[in-house]
């Protein structure tokens, strides 16, 4: 749901869960967090330098308290944070895959093969054999 999308926006840019979950003990602890959730303030990404007014923005519209002012997800998905990066696809990983070893101890020169629709000419770096450019560094230009 939207609120769940929000805390976990938060909890990606934040490195930890928004709440201090160590003062929710014992058998009323969800009760407990439940009343926190409801009385306390929602997270926020306010005053984190490195967050972008986008993402404060987003968070901020996903973590209404009030369910009728909180954006639906046709909204957010409008919303610039989203829409910024709708063409920006992550390739590390998806252009080769590394074939398991039988020993425990990895070979000098592993061999890979190529995951579903890739080949030798559509690899970034030519030859499919780990020359050229890594795909990280495509991402740096």
């Amino acid at each position: 749901d939207v609120w769940s999308a929000g805390i976990l926006a938060v909890e990606l840019a934040l490195g930890r869960c928004p709440y201090d979950l160590a003062r929710f003990q014992g058998p009323n602890a969800l009760f407990e967090f439940k009343k926190m959730a409801v009385s306390e303030p929602s997270p926020s990404l306010k005053g984190v330098a490195h967050c972008s007014e986008e993402l404060r923005s987003f968070v901020d519209q996903c973590l209404h308290k009030n369910m009728r002012a909180r954006s639906t997800p046709p909204e957010l998905l409008a919303h610039p944070f989203i829409t910024r990066y709708e063409g920006f696809t992550l390739p590390a990983g998806s252009w080769l895959t590394k074939k398991a070893y039988s020993s425990s101890s990895p070979p000098r020169n592993p061999e890979f093969t190529f995951a579903p629709g890739m080949s030798k000419e559509t690899f970034p770096g030519g030859t499919g054999k780990g020359e050229g450019k890594s795909p990280a560094s495509k991402l740096s230009g």
